[in-house]
C-alpha cells in the first residue's frame, strides 16, 4: 500500500510525464502544488498505483480526478475501490478529461455510468458521471 508522500510524488511524477507534457506548467510546479494539497490534509484516496483527488461539490455529488501510475486494470480496480469507499456518502461522483479512450472505462465501473461530451476547454471535453445508488 502506498502511503508515504515518496510514493505517491513517484505515481504522479508517472502519470505526468505519460499525461500532461507541453502544458503550460512543468513537472516541478505541478508536484509542488500537489505536496502542498497532500500536505495540507486535503481529501485523497490511494488504491492500486492510483491517487485519487476529490471534492464535495454539495447535493450529493463529488468530483474526482485520479493521478495514475500503473497499467489500465490498476486504474479500473483504483476508481471502483474509490467509488465503493464513497459510495455511502454520495449519490454520484464525476470526473472530467479529455482522452476519448477513458470512455471506454465506463464498462468496467461497478457502479452505473455515462459519458457525455461537454467541451468546456483543457481536461474538460468529456465528463463521466457515476450513479453510487445505481446497481
Amino acid at each position: 500500500m502506498v502511503n508515504n508522500i515518496n510514493d505517491l510524488l513517484k505515481i504522479f511524477k508517472e502519470d505526468f510525464l505519460k499525461n500532461h507534457q507541453n502544458r503550460e506548467y512543468g513537472l516541478e510546479e505541478a508536484k509542488n502544488n500537489f505536496v502542498k494539497y497532500i500536505s495540507a490534509n486535503k481529501p485523497h484516496f490511494v488504491s492500486h498505483k492510483s491517487i485519487v483527488i476529490w471534492k464535495n461539490e454539495g447535493h450529493g455529488v463529488v468530483e474526482f480526478h485520479t493521478i495514475h501510475g500503473g497499467n489500465t486494470q490498476d486504474l479500473i480496480i483504483g476508481i471502483n475501490n474509490f467509488l465503493k469507499s464513497i459510495s455511502k456518502e454520495f449519490n454520484h461522483a464525476v470526473t472530467y478529461y479529455d482522452n476519448p479512450v477513458i470512455n471506454q472505462l465506463a464498462k468496467h465501473s461497478i457502479f452505473p455510468a455515462h459519458v457525455k461530451k461537454v467541451d468546456r476547454g483543457i481536461d474538460n471535453t468529456y465528463a463521466m458521471i457515476f450513479d453510487l445508488r445505481g446497481k
